[in-house]
Order: C-alpha cells, then structure tokens, then sequence
C-alpha cells in the first residue's frame, strides 16, 4: 500500500490482487447481480479502502460502461469523475473539498 498526502480521509488502497480476489467473489455470485441490477437506484459495494469491487448495472449504465473491471479499484468519485477526486495524489477523498462531500461522509 502507497501512503500519500490527505487533507481529508485516508488515502491508502488495497493491493491489486485482493481487489480482484474481492471482486471475484462478488461478481461470481449470480444471486446478487439478479437481486442488485432488479433496482434502478445505484448499487456500490466498496472494500475497507473505500475502492469499489462490485456495481450494479444501473451505475454502468450511468457511467456508460460495459465492463465492470474498468471501474474495479476506483474511488466513487474516480468512477464518475469528481473534478476533485485527482486534485491530491491520493485520489477520491483526499483533497480539502471532500469534507463536504456526501458520498465519502456517508462511506
């Protein structure tokens, strides 16, 4: 794990082999895509880095992404493009503005 500047939450990140091991996991469940893409809303789960490893099909639709594995690894607000998520080297959560933000609060 990388350590980087913050000036909000924790900037460390799960190692690429365990986000995969983690999505795997997910994504082998054939159960939990039925039951998640059945809702419009959006569906995230993260790991304990605030990284996703699972989405619905609504937030690829909203995305406008095919493949899930693009997104695997990212921060929510990396996913969708967060015009703060890259301003600290740490990414989504990391820079001043993200203290105000709702989705790394309520994760």
């Amino acid at each position: 794990m990388r350590q980087h500047y913050t000036e909000f939450a924790s900037p460390l990140r799960g190692d690429a082999q365990i986000i995969e091991l983690q999505a795997r996991l997910l994504r082998d469940n054939e159960f939990l895509h039925k039951l998640y893409d059945a809702v419009s809303e959006f569906v995230l789960v993260l790991n304990e880095y605030r990284q996703i490893i699972f989405c619905n099909q609504s937030f690829l639709d909203f995305l406008g992404s095919k493949d899930v594995s693009e997104i695997y690894g990212l921060r929510p607000g990396e996913a969708v493009k967060c015009a703060y998520a890259c301003e600290n080297p740490g990414g989504c959560g990391t820079s001043k503005h993200c203290a105000a933000c709702g989705a790394v609060n309520a994760i």
